[in-house]
């Protein structure tokens, strides 16, 4: 069976069991177990599921396991926490000196972009959870003054 990681927000590269129970069970209403006679699923939604639901079966009678960062997470966990102690010094607000910290914030970028070229801790056979599609604005009924009326046109 791949490992099944979560793709995006506060859990990118999170596994199934490493996941919190709330998180577990939002995904579940996206991933459910029945299907109708329409759907005609991929390989990746189907092992999702069944992975899925299988964790929280799993999670009534054990716990979550604790993630592990990847190389690439631990690296910028200390480029941020390096910058916020060196800001503590730098930082004109506590009696450093601006061209100091303008240098310091743009080491910081360059080290996050360095960061990105660290190999993926990632198993080559994952299946990445995508983000939930995005929800279309709602539509609003208009407004009274929304509505146009002879005295708007000019002719």
């Amino acid at each position: 069976m791949p490992f099944i990681m979560v793709g995006y927000g506060d859990y990118a590269e999170y596994l199934l069991r490493q996941l919190p129970l709330e998180v577990l069970e939002e995904l579940a209403t996206r991933y459910p177990l029945t299907l109708s006679e329409q759907d005609s699923p991929e390989y990746d939604d189907l092992a999702i599921t069944v992975a899925l639901h299988g964790e929280l079966n799993r999670r009534r009678n054990g716990e979550q396991e604790r993630h592990t960062p990847s190389r690439r997470e631990l690296a910028q966990s200390i480029v941020k926490k390096g910058f916020q102690q060196a800001s503590k010094q730098h930082h004109p607000d506590a009696d450093g000196h601006h061209e100091a910290q303008v240098r310091l914030s743009e080491v910081r970028e360059e080290l996050l972009e360095a960061c990105e070229s660290l190999p993926n801790d990632r198993p080559e056979n994952a299946i990445i959870i995508p983000p939930p599609p995005a929800k279309a604005a709602p539509l609003r009924p208009r407004a009274a003054k929304d509505v146009f009326s002879d005295d708007d046109v000019p002719f």
